[in-house]
């Protein structure tokens, strides 16, 4: 008796729908030597591969199968597992950060906002800035010049002695403030500024970017 070769369509969809974690009561069914006409329960991924070894390959494609569901059982505990952890590492990290919030809350919820309205070096500083955005070089250079005297006297309340500017920068250490490397900066600028190197040309742009490195400097201390 001739045996008539198709393609099983219904087979190959649940096949596919397994891979997806969908599946079909077709597989079930087959494993439990029922036939089945409707998919409509979903079963396992490796379910499928079971069906679909053991068709394909007999008695060994079950072997292979089963070393496959042995292999995705101590996965799954390994998935698992490791899910857990990472919960209540996050957990953790969340409540960790919420404490910290807390803590700083207490300590500094009630410390009063600075005021600079009343700081006459706020309104001066101002007027810097407002210089060094003019179309005027002189305004630009005497920006510098006063922004760096403002940060000598930032230094020496911060008890750096020396004669001017350059001098207290010279006792500075790397680490004495985070802003180190942006008040040399700056200063190097003012110094090229008043040597009048011809090799240095002051611009607009450049001189409004100096006086933005000093008011950083001055902004780590709330000095303006």
């Amino acid at each position: 008796m001739d045996h008539v070769h198709f393609l099983n369509l219904q087979y190959w969809y649940c096949l596919f729908f397994s891979f997806v974690g969908e599946g079909c009561a077709y597989f079930r069914d087959q494993l439990n030597g029922q036939a089945t006409s409707t998919p409509v329960e979903s079963v396992g991924f490796f379910e499928g591969l079971a069906i679909f070894f053991s068709n394909t390959l007999g008695s060994f494609g079950g072997i292979v199968a089963s070393i496959l569901s042995t292999v995705w059982n101590w996965y799954s505990v390994f998935a698992f597992a490791i899910s857990a952890f990472l919960i209540l590492l996050i957990l953790f990290a969340f409540f960790g950060l919420l404490f910290v919030r807390i803590r700083d809350r207490s300590l500094y919820g009630f410390i009063a906002p600075s005021n600079n309205e009343g700081n006459p070096r706020s309104s001066r500083w101002e007027s810097l800035l407002e210089d060094a955005k003019s179309t005027d070089p002189k305004k630009w250079r005497n920006a510098i010049f006063e922004a760096d005297a403002l940060l000598g006297e930032l230094l020496q309340g911060l008890g750096y002695e020396g004669e001017n500017t350059g001098d207290k920068m010279q006792r500075l250490s790397e680490d004495a403030f985070v802003t180190v490397p942006v008040a040399w900066e700056a200063h190097r600028i003012k110094n090229f500024v008043s040597s009048g190197s011809s090799d240095f040309i002051l611009t607009q742009r450049e001189a409004f970017r100096t006086m933005k490195l000093y008011e950083q400097v001055f902004e780590e201390f709330d000095y303006i």
